[in-house]
């Protein structure tokens, strides 16, 4: 965030949205900078493969954060059915399009989240849902 400042953490849900590769996240990243050093260092500060972590597997996921968990149909149902109280039967288009998107479970549900306005209403979804 050192070089992407206050919007870096927008700029890093927006690319996180369009790939789940993380060189690719931060080619997507650097295309923000226009200094040429800046690109470059913000580009050779990245963790190199073997220094990354090594992914989670999806049943500790499950017991944490869910990043990895499988979206499944009955996820997805579920999801449009608590998003029809807010939006009415459009709920299951938006689910749909955002499971399309969804690059987890818990990335499908903030998806989802996302469209609601009310900070109150999005809050209680992901309780809900089963998103902290």
């Amino acid at each position: 965030m050192r070089f992407l400042g206050p919007v870096g953490k927008v700029l890093v849900r927006r690319g996180a949205m369009q790939t789940t590769d993380v060189d690719r996240l931060y080619r997507l990243l650097a295309e923000n900078l226009t200094n040429p050093d800046e690109r470059s260092a913000f580009l050779a500060g990245r963790p190199q493969p073997a220094a990354r972590a090594a992914p989670i597997e999806p049943a500790a996921a499950a017991a944490g954060t869910g990043l990895t968990v499988a979206l499944t149909a009955e996820a997805i149902e579920q999801a449009s059915r608590r998003l029809a109280a807010y939006f009415g039967p459009i709920a299951k288009v938006m689910a749909k399009k955002a499971a399309a998107q969804a690059s987890s479970r818990r990335h499908f549900h903030l998806l989802l989240a996302e469209q609601l306005a009310d900070p109150a209403e999005r809050a209680r979804f992901l309780r809900e849902v089963g998103v902290e």
